[in-house]
């Protein structure tokens, strides 16, 4: 089975922005106030709320510090996103033919990312 081929990278700065917004609403901060706790310009972390910028891994792990959450939860989806709005968040960024499985797989290899990535400040 050949695997569909996708068209350019895939934009996921619609999905991280969810991401922060829902870690950010949950926690009942201000914009200002999660910016000043998570030490980052409120400017970008509303420019990664609102989808047009994508987090670092360094500012991933000050927010999670910011936000006293685990880094898992600015990787993962929490319940409010669901993977249907993702998977739009894809097809609208160019991914139109992406099988199920290349989805599965997609996913997978976001979440092997964050657990590498919490590994890697676990250890330092």
């Amino acid at each position: 089975m050949a695997s569909t081929a996708v068209s350019g990278p895939v934009d996921l700065r619609p999905f991280f922005g969810r991401l922060f917004l829902a870690v950010r609403t949950k926690s009942g901060l201000s914009q200002r106030e999660a910016a000043d706790r998570c030490k980052v310009g409120r400017q970008w972390l509303s420019r990664v709320e609102n989808g047009h910028t994508l987090p670092g891994v360094e500012k991933v792990v000050r927010c999670a510090a910011g936000y006293g959450v685990p880094i898992m939860e600015l990787l993962e989806t929490p319940e409010e996103i669901k993977l249907n709005q993702f998977m739009s968040d894809l097809e609208a960024a160019g991914v139109m033919g992406l099988t199920r499985r290349d989805q599965v797989i997609l996913i997978t290899q976001l979440q092997i990312c964050s657990v590498r990535s919490k590994a890697t400040s676990a250890s330092s």
